[in-house]
């Protein structure tokens, strides 16, 4: 293994065990090594990355070539291939790795950063907070080529910490050691706290809940804390706040239930519902639910814990989680998790 990709590695695998930063199979870093981009594989966890060969080399100068010309698809033609790589199909965000002028590009979806950009008057604040460095923001877009156009705008204007509204953050660096720096330093300045919940979880009134059911309990707490606040409640009543929330959770509304509703449904054995949130109880998951999916829930509460309340939020349009949930490279990317939670 070449030195830097062996540096990212090891950094990939940080980053990939941190849940604040990275949730299951979401998020992505690459490395440029002479005319080739190696990238994270679609669908592959960064906490794997020095235990399995996640990453795939593609050309980035042809893919960039083909971004400048809006190629529908510059990522394909533009893939090396290798035995150790055989069957990796590049992240759907190669693109935007490859317009990126520095060595080293890691992408996260950070809950500080997508609780400061879901709120609606996100800007003034991150204005002050990240004053002295060279950062931009994108607006939402889709992600793949149309954020990629955004982030190469940004990128070109000299930006090396940018901000996607709605998504997460790309930041890069020519110093591996630089790099892991800059990722402490734009969480330090962009935490948010956790507040406390109006309720504490109590597992054994869940336990009794779900007792011969095909449901079962998550395995991070924090999660039950979307059933056990008013607030919360409400966001997730509505519409998806991020991509991933989209993919891996669902669009649209989640389902929210009173105990005599929830006690209905669980001695009927329906199990259309893949994830319940039994209001001042807990949430419960179906047992074939994949970790790709609990991870995206952790995150969720994690991040609804930041908003502050009675904050206005921007939520993704029924047009956003439209274009996501019928994507076929979303598609895949949820194929690649085959792991169940029990």
């Amino acid at each position: 293994m070449h030195e830097d990709l062996r540096k990212l590695s090891n950094l990939s695998q940080d980053i990939g065990n941190d849940l604040n930063l990275i949730q299951g199979a979401g998020g992505n870093t690459s490395v440029k090594i002479n005319d080739e981009l190696w990238v994270k594989a679609s669908g592959y966890w960064l906490s794997d990355a020095t235990q399995k060969g996640i990453f795939v080399p593609v050309n980035y100068k042809k893919v960039i070539d083909g971004v400048y010309k809006k190629i529908d698809d510059p990522v394909s033609e533009a893939i090396i291939l290798t035995n150790d790589t055989k069957g990796l199909r590049p992240s759907i965000e190669t693109t935007l790795h490859a317009v990126m002028p520095q060595k080293y590009v890691v992408h996260t979806h950070s809950v500080n950063v997508i609780a400061n950009t879901i709120a609606q008057s996100y800007l003034l604040e991150l204005e002050e907070r990240l004053q002295d460095l060279n950062w931009g923001i994108v607006d939402y877009a889709k992600p793949g080529l149309p954020l990629t156009q955004g982030v190469r705008e940004v990128a070109e204007a000299g930006a090396d910490v940018i901000i996607l509204a709605n998504h997460g953050i790309v930041i890069a660096s020519n110093n591996i050691d630089e790099l892991k720096n800059k990722i402490n330093d734009v969480e330090k300045r962009l935490h948010r706290s956790a507040r406390v919940t109006e309720k504490k979880f109590e597992s054994k009134k869940a336990h009794d809940l779900i007792q011969q059911t095909e449901y079962v309990l998550p395995k991070y707490e924090l999660i039950h804390s979307l059933a056990l606040d008013g607030e919360m409640i409400k966001i997730v009543s509505r519409r998806s706040l991020y991509p991933d929330h989209v993919v891996f959770i669902g669009p649209g509304p989640m389902t929210v239930m009173n105990l005599k509703e929830a006690d209905r449904l669980f001695s009927s054995n329906n199990t259309q519902h893949k994830i319940v949130i039994v209001k001042d109880i807990g949430v419960v998951v179906h047992k074939t639910s994949s970790e790709n999916m609990i991870g995206m829930l952790h995150c969720l509460a994690n991040v609804l814990l930041r908003t502050k309340p009675k904050e206005k939020l921007h939520y993704l349009s029924e047009q956003d989680e439209l274009d996501l949930s019928g994507w076929d490279a979303e598609k895949y990317r949820q194929s690649i998790e085959k792991r169940e939670i029990n």
